[in-house]
C-alpha cells in the first residue's frame, strides 16, 4: 500500500527505530505525526496492522511495535515511466518544470524523482537559468532504457531534521527534561533544527528554490 500517509508513517517508524531493534508505541507515533483525535489514532493502528501483514512491522506488546527495515515495497507506477521517457528525450539544459508538463506529473514528484536520479548518477546539473537549475542526462542515463525504479522512500532533504524532531518527541515523552543528560540530548536535536532553519548571516529572506 502506497500513500502519502503510509510513507509518512514509514518515515516516522524509521526515525524511532533506525536499526530495527528499537520499539515505539502508538502514542509516540501519534504525537510525532500530529494525530490528536481518537479516530485518527484508530486509523494509525489499522495502518500499523496493514504494514504488519506486509512484514514491515511487528507488534511486540500492547501498543508496542517494531519496525523491520528493508521490507518496504519498491515503487511502481506509470508516472515514473512517463518521467523517465521525458527525461531521456531532452537535450542538455532541461528544467524540472519541463518534465512535469510533458509527463503530466506534479512538480513535487518530479523534484523527488530527479533528486534520486541525480544521487544514482542518471542525471546531473548543467548550469542555471536565473534561480532554476538546468539538467542533463549522463552517459549512465542514456544507456539505461528501462525506467529506474526508486525505493519507496526517496531520499528526503529534510531527513535529518525529521529524525531530530521525532527524537525530541521521544525524549520529551519518555525522559525527565530536568536531568542534565536529557537536556544535553534535547540541545543536540535542537542544534540540528537550528542549523537548518535559523540563518547565520542575518538574512531574513528565505532562499528561493525551484519548483
Amino acid at each position: 500500500m502506497r500513500s502519502d500517509a503510509m510513507d509518512a508513517l514509514r518515515a516516522t517508524l524509521r526515525a524511532f527505530c533506525p536499526t530495527g531493534k528499537e520499539t515505539v508505541t502508538v502514542p509516540q507515533l501519534a504525537e510525532a505525526l500530529g494525530l490528536t483525535t481518537e479516530s485518527q489514532k484508530q486509523l494509525l493502528r489499522r495502518r500499523l496492522l496493514i504494514l504488519a501483514t506486509r512484514g514491515e512491522t511487528e507488534k511486540v506488546g500492547r501498543g508496542v511495535w517494531l519496525f523491520i527495515p528493508g521490507k518496504e515495497p519498491s515503487r511502481r507506477g506509470e508516472s515514473y515511466v512517463r518521467m523517465w521517457r521525458a527525461i531521456r528525450i531532452q537535450s542538455v539544459g532541461w528544467k524540472r518544470q519541463d518534465i512535469a508538463l510533458i509527463a503530466r506529473v506534479d512538480a513535487t514528484a518530479v523534484g523527488r524523482y530527479t533528486r534520486w536520479l541525480e544521487s544514482e548518477g542518471y542525471i546531473a546539473k548543467s548550469g542555471r537559468e536565473g534561480n532554476v537549475n538546468l539538467w542533463r542526462t549522463t552517459a549512465k542515463g542514456r544507456d539505461h532504457r528501462q525506467t529506474p525504479w526508486p525505493p519507496v522512500d526517496i531520499p528526503d532533504p529534510y531527513e535529518d531534521e525529521r529524525k531530530a524532531t521525532a527524537q525530541l518527541c521521544r525524549i520529551l515523552l519518555l525522559e525527565d527534561p530536568d536531568k542534565p543528560r536529557t537536556r544535553n540530548r534535547i540541545q543536540e536535536q535542537l542544534a540540528v533544527l537550528t542549523a537548518r532553519f535559523c540563518t547565520t548571516n542575518g538574512a531574513d529572506t528565505p532562499q528561493i528554490t525551484e519548483a
